[in-house]
C-alpha cells in the first residue's frame, strides 16, 4: 500500500552491519508485540463485557468457589500464551541477509530487496542458491542458524513473558508453528529466505 505501519527503523540498503539489522529487527518485534498484547487485552475485556462464558466456568477448577466467570481470572490458572509461528522463515531470513549481504557481501542490501519486491523473478539463481546447503538454514543442527534462532526466540521471550493480562494473570509465550503457517504464508509477501510470495512453503 505504499504506508509505513511498523516502527521507523530504516532500510536494509543503508545498515551497514548485521547488527543495525539486529536492532531493527528487535525494535519492530517489540513494536509489533505492544501491539498484539493491547490488542488481545481489548479483546479479553469486550469479552468479559459482552461475552461471558457462564457454562464453560461451570468447568473450570475455582471459577464456582471465587464466583466469577472464566473470562474474568476466575480461573486457578489464568495465563495468556500468544503464539509464535514463522521461527523457521524468520531465522533462515536473518541467516540470508547475515551470511549474502554482510558476511560475503555476495548482494547487497538493496538488491535483496529488488528481488522480494520482483517475487524473486529475474532472481531465480539467487533464490536457488539461498535455498541451496550453501546458505545456512534452521533446523540441520547448525550452529550458525540456531544462534540466530535463539537470539529472535530469547527476544521474544523476555519482551512477552511476564506482562499482565486482563483476568488477573500473566502471558507466556506458546510455540505453534503448524497450521497458522498457511494462513500467514498466504497473506505474506516475498521472504529473504527464498519464498514467493503467498505461498507457505
Amino acid at each position: 500500500t505504499g504506508e509505513t505501519m511498523g516502527a521507523p527503523t530504516g532500510y536494509l540498503k543503508d545498515m551497514k552491519s548485521f547488527d543495525e539489522v539486529k536492532e531493527a529487527f528487535d525494535i519492530q518485534m517489540k513494536y509489533w508485540i505492544d501491539r498484539m498484547i493491547s490488542s488481545i487485552n481489548t479483546v479479553d475485556k469486550v469479552h468479559q463485557r459482552n461475552h461471558p462464558l457462564p457454562y464453560l466456568s461451570l468447568l473450570i477448577n475455582d471459577c464456582i468457589e471465587k464466583g466469577e466467570d472464566v473470562s474474568r481470572g476466575g480461573a486457578r490458572y489464568n495465563y495468556s500464551g500468544p503464539q509464535m509461528v514463522g521461527l523457521g522463515t524468520v531465522t533462515d531470513s536473518l541467516c540470508t541477509i547475515k551470511q549474502l549481504v554482510f558476511e560475503e557481501k555476495m548482494i547487497t542490501g538493496e538488491e535483496l530487496i529488488q528481488a522480494l519486491r520482483a517475487n524473486w523473478e529475474g532472481h531465480e539463481a539467487l533464490q536457488a542458491y539461498i535455498n541451496s546447503d550453501k546458505v545456512h538454514h534452521y533446523g540441520n543442527d547448525d550452529d550458525y542458524a540456531d544462534d540466530v534462532m535463539q537470539a529472535v526466540f530469547d527476544f521474544y521471550y523476555h519482551t512477552v513473558t511476564g506482562r499482565p493480562n486482563m483476568k488477573g494473570g500473566t502471558y507466556r509465550i506458546n510455540m505453534l508453528p503448524t497450521t497458522c503457517h498457511v494462513y500467514f504464508g498466504e497473506v505474506m509477501l516475498a521472504s529473504p529466505n527464498g519464498r514467493l510470495a503467498h505461498k507457505h512453503v
